[in-house]
């Protein structure tokens, strides 16, 4: 299994070098978006059971340095975005039922090691242990306040705090992508609010984000994607009614999905899990005239957002 999970990746990035190696433009802005790397780091100090149960993300470390090392040597692409779970747990327990910590700071030392500007947003894993508990393994988010100061201590892109946004010029369209954290499972007893979650404080920041300027264009990335049912979702009422905002980048249900969400017809694509298949992966190009997104692990064109 490992060795066709490398073997793929191999494929994988050689199709990812021939694809990126033109030149940049100055009227393009790209970058690449992958999602639930899930990374494990020293699998086999966890409690044999819960290695044996999540044993399947043991050897993701590889395929994200190729493609890593790929980007770093690419022409066009300007950075990349990770929307969560990034790594599988936070913490988890060894055979004598201690909890084992840094995870968060071994995947902080992997993408270090590259000269590439990684923007992150956490997923539900990602703020998430798991414990043995005799007959079953037991997840739970109730260490995420400790988990999300380890991730802002080690990490760049969460250096002044998990949720964040950043602005670009491409010709004369400003871009403005915004990065949200929306890890937690559930929403709680909160009116009007259920999964994918924002807390009250950042939702009175997004709403400043989305009114802050009358000519730029936005973009939302996250983990958790808009679904189905999203009846008294104040996330969603919010997304899907802002006009300038044109597309939401998201993962955590590991498929390669588009939607067209609302009367807007907002545009949210999902990329499956790059910890399943090292193919998963989107070229994102931002243009004065048009977002343009790729299929998964292809330079072939999927959907083109043309911009007013």
């Amino acid at each position: 299994m490992r060795k066709k999970i490398f073997l793929s990746s191999i494929l994988g990035i050689a199709l990812f070098c021939i694809t990126y190696e033109t030149k940049a433009q100055s009227d393009t802005l790209s970058f690449l978006h992958i999602t639930d790397t899930h990374l494990i780091f020293d699998l086999d100090q966890h409690h044999p059971e819960i290695i044996s149960r999540r044993k399947h993300y043991g050897f993701g470390q590889e395929p994200l340095k190729n493609i890593l090392d790929s980007v770093a040597k690419s022409q066009d692409l300007r950075f990349v975005a990770i929307t969560g779970d990034m790594i599988d747990f936070y913490a988890a327990t060894t055979p004598e039922g201690k909890f084992k910590y840094y995870q968060i700071e071994q995947f902080a030392e992997l993408i270090n090691q590259y000269p590439v500007k990684i923007y992150l947003n956490p997923g539900n894993h990602d703020i998430a242990t798991y414990a043995w508990g005799g007959t079953n393994m037991l997840s739970s988010q109730r260490s995420a306040g400790k988990a999300r100061a380890a991730w802002a201590r080690s990490t760049d892109a969460f250096r002044n705090g998990t949720h964040y946004s950043h602005q670009f010029n491409v010709g004369k369209r400003p871009y403005r992508l915004i990065f949200l954290d929306n890890a937690y499972n559930s929403a709680g007893n909160l009116e009007k609010s259920k999964p994918p979650y924002l807390d009250r404080v950042q939702m009175e920041w997004l709403k400043e984000q989305l009114t802050e300027s009358n000519e730029d264009t936005e973009i939302v990335l996250m983990h958790i994607p808009l679904g189905d049912n999203m009846v008294d979702s104040e996330l969603y009422d919010l997304l899907t009614q802002h006009p300038s905002l044109k597309l939401i980048l998201a993962g955590h249900e590991h498929v390669n999905q588009i939607r067209k969400l609302g009367s807007n017809q907002l545009t949210q694509v999902q990329t499956g899990a790059f910890a399943r298949d090292p193919h998963n992966w989107r070229k994102v190009s931002l243009t004065e005239n048009a977002v343009i997104i790729s299929t998964s692990g292809d330079r072939k064109v999927e959907i083109k957002i043309e911009l007013e």
